[in-house]
């Protein structure tokens, strides 16, 4: 399974938390302005005597959600996705790269906010350990920290990564992931914000 056939399901969770109050005033405001039908002189008259009232439905006063509550929507529908879509991501992000010989973890924390996926590797040395981290890491990249999450949440909501092949373990927060999804991380710069612990 491709990248391209999860990103949908992850598109509408970002659309559907968008609607939920993480978005701007200014989006509130257009849209008030687009809805207005044209005037006419009998209209108007009509209107004048009615629009003095305060609107109670403006979508600009929806309070915004707090960092944590955003951050727990995140988690929730991350969750929702592994429970959805777990097997297709394992297949078309994991078991299927040559270079891993067995995935023997992959979950998403909801407690930690974080992607948890672990791989032996074919590797008889580990001196390729920190490219393959790498590269499994920019295959979720755009999965789950693409511009669709980033435009409708606030970085900082999305959730960790966490990947281990053989015994080297990565952690990475969410704005390094996101940088991955937007191709501005080499792997040494992965590596250094990563970590690399045995």
């Amino acid at each position: 399974m491709s990248r391209a056939r999860v990103a949908p399901a992850l598109v509408a969770a970002a659309l559907l938390l968008a609607g939920c109050g993480g978005g701007d005033e200014d989006r509130g405001e257009a849209a008030n302005s687009t809805t207005t039908p044209p005037t006419t002189a009998a209209s108007s008259t009509a209107r004048s005597t009615t629009s003095a009232r305060p609107s109670t439905s403006s979508p600009s006063s929806a309070p915004a959600l707090s960092p944590e509550e955003e951050a727990n929507i995140v988690a929730a529908i991350t969750a929702g996705t592994f429970t959805e879509n777990g097997d297709a991501l394992s297949e078309g992000l994991v078991k299927s790269n040559s270079l891993v010989e067995a995935q023997t973890d992959f979950r998403f924390d909801q407690a930690t906010r974080t992607v948890v996926l672990a791989v032996t590797s074919t590797y008889s040395t580990d001196t390729y350990v920190p490219e393959m981290a790498y590269d499994l890491a920019a295959n979720f990249a755009p999965v789950f920290w693409g511009p669709e999450g980033t435009g409708a949440v606030r970085v900082e909501s999305l959730p960790l990564f966490s990947v281990t092949v053989d015994e080297s373990s990565y952690l990475c927060d969410a704005p390094t992931m996101v940088a991955l999804a937007e191709r501005e991380l080499s792997m040494e710069m992965f590596v250094d914000q990563c970590g690399g612990t045995r």
